[in-house]
């Protein structure tokens, strides 16, 4: 076998092994598990140091809309820092806890428990570095209606000798929910932040945040 051939193969199963890993992570039996989130991370590692996508902000590849399959503290230990996309959703919710109170208090995570009010439908991220955006979904379902929060902002590869950098500021937010449709402005706090790609090939990319987490995701289909 040759060495490429060897090297491809062992980097399908560790990509393999994280999916079956981050399957378990998202099960209502091993939720968050310790043991099994440093399991990942540990495979977050060795796919980082078999990454083949040189310079991956740079890279075509980045490009595209990117479903969330997991997140994870850099340690494995504590609560997952929040992100100025999860600050912007959070002032999404706040208004939706006011103004449609009867179905606050479940907030869209990755796991949907099917006695909330408000179950979640997975969180989608799109980047095009050529037109310098990035825009970030999370979807969810309330009583029987479909509904979505969307924050986009403008992004650029920011310079790095890795050049695995992407700055995002989110400027716009909006909730739709069945008829409803409510525009935040959110310029005015000027919600900011950088991932950081340590791993990216066509179907799988793992970045790091600014505040440390880590963003498992696949690609999705485009809407």
């Amino acid at each position: 076998m040759h060495v490429h051939a060897a090297k491809a193969t062992a980097t399908d199963s560790l990509k393999a092994e994280l999916v079956k890993t981050v399957t378990r992570l998202n099960s209502a039996q091993e939720a968050d598990d310790p043991t099994l989130q440093a399991s990942l991370l540990q495979l977050v590692r060795q796919l980082e140091a078999a990454n083949p996508t040189p310079r991956p902000a740079e890279s075509d590849l980045i490009n595209g809309r990117w479903a969330l399959l997991y997140t994870l503290p850099d340690s494995a230990k504590g609560d997952v820092q929040r992100s100025p996309l999860n600050t912007a959703l959070a002032a999404a919710y706040d208004f939706f806890y006011k103004n449609v109170p009867i179905i606050a208090g479940s907030a869209v995570g990755r796991k949907a428990d099917s006695r909330q009010t408000v179950k979640a439908r997975g969180q989608f991220q799109t980047f095009d570095t050529k037109r310098g955006w990035v825009g970030n979904q999370a979807r969810f379902e309330a009583f029987g209606k479909e509904g979505v929060i969307n924050v986009d902002g403008p992004a650029q590869v920011t310079p790095t000798q890795a050049g695995e950098r992407i700055t995002a500021t989110f400027k716009e937010a909006e909730l739709k929910w069945g008829s409803l449709r409510v525009p935040f402005a959110i310029g005015v706090f000027s919600p900011s932040g950088y991932i950081d790609t340590l791993y990216l090939d066509e179907d799988l990319r793992i970045s790091k945040g600014d505040k440390g987490s880590i963003f498992v995701a696949r690609r999705a289909e485009k809407q």
